[in-house]
């Protein structure tokens, strides 16, 4: 069926261009072309209705075969074959038999089962001498505020003293930027680390201990952070002279970039008067990228100021 339809439009192509050159206008080879694509299209659908019939007939033909195939295969009765004399008829006899393999199996599931359960670490027990404070909520009100800083379990006192200034860096800095509320602000401040020991860090509040867990001890470090509230008043007063420094230099910055690009402008017309605008055209190129040189440098430059 296809090739006749490829049939078809080989022939409906053969007429057209005999059409064509039988009418020797240009108007009349158009009607010829548009009616030979009409009757194209009719033989096309024909075509197609011709297979369309075909499959309908043919799917009719197969249906009544393919129900006797199936109504054959539904009286094919399995037959289940009689078991032989010498061997156990069923799961009970079949046990009963082999009871030692029984009990190897069973062994094998039981032995498996336990070594798919996972291994449940119990909680952490600490000392009976854990002093109260070093659960107690952090304050941050009234003129003393107080942070509770831990170091976390550790394997030994020299990894509990690492991990415990660290986190009295990482607690004092959190303080500062949430006082000041500028996010980095303990960066422009800078406190170091004996600074907060030895003026942060509570001397009474020291705690070292051992935290027993089910895969075994561990060392823990505790201190407590007093902000106090001279404390509070010193770190605004550094903070003022942060801002005040940083807008120092932006202003610095401007002003010698506004005075650098008047000075780029009057030796260009100095030059050029002096020249009597012969090159002028080269003076105001060399003007141009001075000044852009300038506008990228100073741009670069307060990139390098913080934004406070």
């Amino acid at each position: 069926m296809l090739f006749t339809i490829l049939a078809i439009i080989v022939a409906a192509i053969l007429l057209t261009v005999a059409t064509a050159g039988e009418f020797g206008s240009q108007r009349r080879w158009h009607r010829a072309v548009h009616a030979t694509l009409g009757a194209t299209a009719i033989l096309v659908s024909c075509g197609l209705a011709c297979v369309t019939t075909a499959a309908a007939s043919e799917k009719t033909e197969l249906a009544p075969a393919a129900k006797e195939e199936s109504t054959a295969d539904t009286t094919v009765v399995d037959e289940k074959p009689a078991a032989s004399a010498g061997s156990p008829t069923t799961d009970e006899d079949a046990s009963a038999a082999n009871p030692a393999s029984e009990t190897a199996t069973a062994a094998r599931t039981t032995k498996s089962a336990a070594a798919d359960e996972p291994t449940i670490y119990t909680g952490p027990v600490y000392p009976a001498d854990r002093p109260t404070w070093v659960t107690e909520p952090n304050v941050t009100r009234g003129d003393t505020h107080t942070v509770v800083v831990d170091s976390g379990p550790c394997y030994s006192r020299q990894e509990c003293l690492a991990a415990l200034d660290a986190a009295l860096k990482k607690s004092v800095d959190a303080y500062v930027d949430e006082y000041l509320n500028v996010n980095g602000a303990a960066s422009h401040v800078n406190l170091s680390l004996n600074q907060i020991r030895t003026e942060l860090v509570d001397p009474e509040r020291h705690y070292a201990g051992t935290v027993e867990f089910s895969f075994g001890p561990m060392r823990e470090e505790y201190r407590q952070l007093r902000f106090t509230r001279e404390f509070r008043e010193g770190l605004d007063d550094r903070w003022r002279e942060v801002v005040a420094r940083n807008r120092l230099l932006k202003t610095g910055l401007g002003a010698g970039g506004v005075l650098m690009m008047l000075a780029v402008v009057c030796g260009y017309f100095k030059a050029d008067t002096a020249t009597r605008g012969y090159y002028s055209g080269r003076l105001q190129f060399g003007a141009a990228a001075a000044i852009l040189t300038l506008v990228i440098a100073g741009a670069v430059v307060a990139g390098w100021i913080p934004r406070l």
